[in-house]
């Protein structure tokens, strides 16, 4: 089994994570180390510009 390296979250993702701190995007994102979590996923977060915009 391959290790997770990088992904690409949806816009939604960001959104509702951070808006419903109970929500499962909000647990994908704390995986990550949002919210000053200790990362339990080792992954780069890749990021476009559209995706910025739109968040």
């Amino acid at each position: 089994m391959s290790k997770l390296k990088r992904v690409f979250l949806d816009t939604n993702i960001f959104i509702i994570g951070d808006a419903d701190q109970t929500s499962p995007d909000s647990l994908i994102l704390e995986a990550l180390g949002y919210r000053e979590k200790s990362p339990s996923l080792n992954a780069e977060v890749i990021l476009s510009d559209e995706l910025l915009e739109q968040i």
